[in-house]
């Protein structure tokens, strides 16, 4: 079995990264361990679940099925997950990676603690940050959390107008979740504090929150979000035309992945 400094860490990121995207994958990267050390909570540090690790690898996919949403994390840990797509991508991995080159390796299922398997979606969007370079300088916003969707979550929206005929989220928001009112209301308060920074602001979130937030931005009530639509792994730039008072989208849900 090779040891850890026999590896040519560039030849084998690209290796890694060019499985992944080939099984499926939508993205992947190999995030800095202190980092996810620092951002993981109790029990789901990789030295918890693994002593000696050295790298963590994360993988996004794309399509989760409604169950997917609904069983307990704790159960994901127990069966993988169930979404196929993403178990057959992270499963293959960790043999790839130990048949390849010769360390141990093992798939660990997201926002997951061993014990009472509650999920951390903040924990998450650190971590991308942290695979865009960012992680020494990420901070948490929990008003850039998702919508709330109370008891809509996890459902389809054919599901919901087959019972609720002309339901619409960003004007109707969610029974038992978020207002468009309140979702805005945490949109704003992002808003004034990103304006006060003197430089760049780089945010990662999920597409309704972010929706709003590009409407609020230039001024216009949540309902205005219907208008964005915002694609997986999409960036988009928010800025002004000539100052503060001038509020513009420069660039909206770009997909195109650079090689």
């Amino acid at each position: 079995m090779s040891g850890i400094s026999d590896i040519d860490p560039v030849a084998a990121k690209q290796a890694i990264i060019s499985y992944c995207l080939r099984k499926g994958a939508l993205v992947a990267g190999i995030a800095d361990l202190a980092a996810v050390e620092r951002i993981a909570p109790a029990g789901h540090r990789p030295s918890d679940l693994m002593p000696r690790v050295k790298s963590v690898i994360a993988v996004g996919v794309g399509g989760s099925t409604q169950g997917a949403w609904r069983v307990p994390a704790k159960a994901l840990g127990y069966f993988g997950s169930t979404e196929s797509q993403a178990y057959k991508i992270v499963y293959g991995l960790a043999f790839f990676i130990e048949q390849k080159f010769g360390v141990q390796a093992i798939y660990c299922p997201p926002d997951m603690d061993p014990e009472l398997g509650a999920r951390y979606p903040l924990q998450s969007l650190k971590l991308h940050a942290e695979l865009a370079g960012l992680g020494g300088l990420a901070e948490t916003d929990p008003d850039l959390a998702e919508w709330d969707y109370g008891r809509y979550e996890g459902r389809r929206t054919a599901e919901i107008l087959a019972e609720r005929p002309g339901w619409f989220l960003f004007r109707d928001g969610a029974p038992g979740g978020e207002t468009p009112d309140q979702v805005a209301a945490r949109a704003d308060r992002v808003v004034q504090r990103v304006r006060v920074v003197p430089g760049n602001v780089l945010i990662f979130s999920s597409a309704h929150i972010l929706r709003v937030l590009a409407a609020r931005w230039l001024g216009l009530e949540a309902a205005g979000g219907r208008y964005f639509v915002l694609g997986t792994s999409s960036l988009s730039i928010l800025g002004y035309e000539h100052n503060l008072a001038e509020p513009v989208i420069r660039l909206w849900n770009e997909t195109h992945q650079p090689e």
